[in-house]
């Protein structure tokens, strides 16, 4: 994951462990392209190894957090002054982490490490992340698929244009026609914690098995990792039945610390049938002018809580620099693919949650224009007025990703 400009982030991590002699036999020796920055200090108990590992920033870190991904299942991983969360879906990763830590720019930070593992293999480091910046490998010597000039490279051209190649999809319904009184894409994303159901956010059904919402929805809270599908449920404004959560699909591009990408699509473990109750809602607009833009979303009550109902609110669209001018606080988070919207004055309540959709509407067809991820609740508000700005994505931005995701 690379931080924008705005936000270098210059990291020099070194891990600097020395094996002792008694180590393991040397079949088990290391051979991972991290070599250069990551050893280990002693292997002399069978299943078990230990060491120190110092991290150097240039510039000021708030908070730390080290993703280390094995070539072999780890067992247990121990960092002391850092919680370590080991993956559950895949064995040879773990997030070493703590939010508290300020690393001033220079500082130099020592881990000790104490890993273990099952069996013979030795879980070698094949690469590691700090702060969402891919560290190591920092280049990879195995690979031949380098680009070697114009005049050795006749099938560089070729190559590209077959794999951006538009994506093929044609829904066989119509998309975007609201026909009773419930909003037929609309959908309610629930998290189960400590055995009950608890809704989190919004979502927008853009396929017969598909919905999209913001990524933090749907991953840690300091990272970009997913949250187990089981843990998840949907639930249509139109629908009785709960979906379950077949795969979840971040993009790539996410970053949980100025949310940037913010956003992901659930696969669902059904195919659902099309009624006026259940219809997803257009990508592409039609030919028109748009008859307006509209916010559609649970509405926020003046104690602070999220309503049941979906509402709709007219917005107006709001230019980013804009947008920075009125709320300074949300300047980081606007940028080529964000959307900002705000509110007619005198209104009294507000609508808006994470997930909620903003949209317009061309002779009564509803398209996805952006979908909310920061909105008034998370801004601490529950009255709405032109001042008050609500931030998402930018749909058309990732139409080709989604398509991709959904094909």
């Amino acid at each position: 994951m690379i931080f924008p400009s705005a936000f270098p982030l210059c990291v020099c991590v070194v891990a600097a462990l020395v094996r002792t002699a008694i180590a393991a036999p040397s079949d088990i020796k290391p051979e991972s392209p991290c070599l250069k920055l990551f050893h280990y200090e002693s292997v002399n108990e069978p299943g078990r190894w230990t060491g120190n590992l110092e991290v150097n920033s240039e510039d000021e870190l708030h908070g730390v957090w080290i993703r280390v991904i094995f070539d072999s299942p780890v067992k247990e991983l121990i960092a002391e002054g850092y919680e370590v969360v080991l993956s559950k879906d895949r064995k040879n990763e773990a997030l070493i982490k703590n939010k508290n830590i300020l690393l001033k720019a220079g500082s130099i930070s020592n881990i000790k490490i104490t890993g273990k593992y099952d069996g013979d293999k030795f879980p070698n480091l094949i690469e590691y992340r700090l702060n969402a910046k891919t560290i190591c490998p920092a280049y990879n010597t195995l690979r031949t698929d380098l680009f070697e000039g114009d005049d050795n490279s006749i099938q560089f051209l070729s190559s590209i244009l077959s794999r951006t190649k538009p994506p093929s999809y044609k829904p066989t319904f119509e998309c975007g026609l609201k026909r009773s009184d419930v909003y037929p894409w609309q959908a309610a994303v629930s998290i189960t914690k400590d055995g009950k159901d608890q809704y989190i956010c919004e979502a927008t059904l853009i396929s017969t098995s598909h919905v999209i919402l913001p990524a933090h929805c749907v991953t840690f809270s300091s990272d970009d990792e997913s949250v187990p599908e089981n843990i998840l449920s949907v639930t249509l404004a139109g629908a009785k039945d709960t979906l379950r959560v077949k795969n979840i699909i971040v993009h790539r591009g996410y970053d949980p610390n100025i949310l940037i990408d913010d956003v992901a699509i659930l696969e669902l473990d059904a195919v659902l049938k099309i009624s006026d109750n259940v219809r997803p809602i257009c990508l592409e607009g039609t030919d028109g002018s748009i008859d307006s833009l509209v916010l559609v979303g649970k509405a926020v009550e003046a104690d602070q809580k999220i309503g049941n109902q979906a509402l709709e609110t007219i917005v107006d669209d709001v230019d980013t620099g804009d947008c920075a001018l009125k709320n300074p606080e949300l300047a980081a988070l606007l940028g080529d693919n964000s959307v900002c919207v705000s509110y007619p004055s005198g209104k009294s309540a507000c609508t808006g949650s994470s997930g909620s959709s903003i949209i317009s509407r061309v002779n009564n067809v509803a398209t996805l224009r952006g979908i909310v991820i920061v909105g008034p609740l998370l801004q601490d508000k529950n009255q709405c007025n032109a001042d008050t700005t609500t931030v998402g994505i930018n749909i058309a931005r990732y139409y080709k990703w989604i398509l991709r995701s959904i094909s």
